[in-house]
């Protein structure tokens, strides 16, 4: 039961899984078998938590925690508006969770089915999972003939603010394998896309709007990452390793990546897009964004921040009712606003028009989110 990055739940059934009479044409029996639609993992789905209520609900035909037949109405599969709402109850550690769910007999009201799960350890994640942006900076990106060599072009400083619609863009590696690009309302677009669109900012243009679903795969030894899939890219999505025309051969685009020791920065590379200059190379270095927030961190989840971009006024909204605590950074590092017991709003308009980081403090959950001021 996998609790993504990007807010996405799914369900990994393997060869096979629990399968009970009420399933399918009612032929089944209790035994072991290939997981039965919708409660195959097929289906998108998604999940939000409410830390003060101690509760999470996912959406999604279909998807489920700990069994499929039981729902907050019957246990029949079939949820209201395909939406389950479970309580939990994490350990100290965040190792172990139990969920619990009611409503299911109508007799018993405080009927309870309990779900025990234990947080899988087995393997090491890779030191990509989580989200990524281009780091604020010049030469964020850049192209050259020759690796280490990006003097055909690269980004300067103003860039970040002048591009700020890719530089807020996040390229997300989510714990299941899949891969993600979250544009937002706008990204950088040229003129080899679909439409042929002006270059500057726009809405993402499919397939490069990261409305396909794609998946990566690491090689630790080689340092490189293969993202498969329609659009999905990182970077520019023009940039693959046969040319500069975001259609990669059969869409998948492999890049050579040099992560930092302490994994909070890393720089993407990928070749082959010039067939006349064989060493030629893209560079896309980017940032870690906020820790990735899973089962432990349900409250960094809930923090909303809007507007973004924003002039005076900052607003939060957030399931909890504790208070915020806010610190903003400009993209050297340098602390230029304060302020704690934030409730919803914060006065933002003594700052500069530019790229600043936003550090919020909930409780005993720290993450940071981007903001562009204008």
């Amino acid at each position: 039961y996998v609790f993504n990055a990007d807010g996405s739940f799914t369900n990994v059934q393997g060869a096979d899984t629990w399968i009970e009479n009420w399933q399918g044409d009612g032929s089944q029996h209790e035994v072991c078998g290939a997981a039965i639609a919708p409660h195959n993992g097929s289906n998108a789905a998604t999940y939000t938590v409410d830390a003060a209520a101690g509760t999470v609900t996912i959406v999604g035909s279909g998807a489920y925690l700990g069994l499929a037949k039981v729902t907050n109405t019957a246990e029949d599969g079939a949820p209201v508006n395909d939406t389950t709402v479970y309580s939990y109850v994490l350990s100290a550690d965040g190792t172990t969770v139990d969920f619990t769910i009611q409503g299911f007999n109508s007799g018993v009201a405080t009927a309870e089915w309990i779900f025990k799960m234990t947080k899988n350890v087995a393997e090491t994640p890779s030191l990509l999972e989580g989200s990524w942006s281009f780091s604020p900076e010049a030469g964020a990106m850049g192209v050259g003939g020759a690796p280490g060599d990006y003097s055909w072009w690269s980004n300067n400083a103003a860039d970040v603010a002048t591009r700020s619609c890719i530089f807020d863009d996040e390229y997300v590696f989510n714990a299941d394998g899949s891969f993600t690009n979250v544009q937002g309302a706008d990204t950088w677009l040229e003129g080899w896309q679909a439409g042929t669109p002006a270059e500057g900012c726009g809405a993402a243009i499919a397939p490069h709007d990261g409305s396909i679903a794609a998946t990566y795969t690491v090689d630790a030894t080689a340092g490189t990452v293969t993202i498969v899939g329609s659009g999905a890219y990182l970077g520019l999505p023009k940039v693959t390793n046969q040319g500069e025309d975001g259609v990669a051969t059969a869409d998948t685009k492999v890049y050579s990546y040099v992560i930092s020791a302490d994994g909070n920065t890393v720089d993407f590379t990928i070749q082959g897009f010039n067939s006349g200059v064989p060493t030629a190379e893209w560079i896309f270095k980017m940032t870690k964004n906020s820790a990735t927030a899973g089962v432990k961190d349900f409250a960094a989840i809930s923090v909303k921040m809007y507007p973004n971009p924003a002039s005076d006024v900052l607003k939060f909204s957030s399931a909890s009712t504790k208070v915020l605590d806010v610190v903003v950074y400009d993209i050297l590092g340098k602390q230029v606003l304060r302020a704690n017991a934030v409730q919803s709003e914060l006065n933002i308009s003594s700052l500069n028009p530019g790229m600043y980081f936003v550090n919020i403090t909930q409780g005993s959950s720290t993450f940071t989110k981007k903001l562009l001021v204008k």
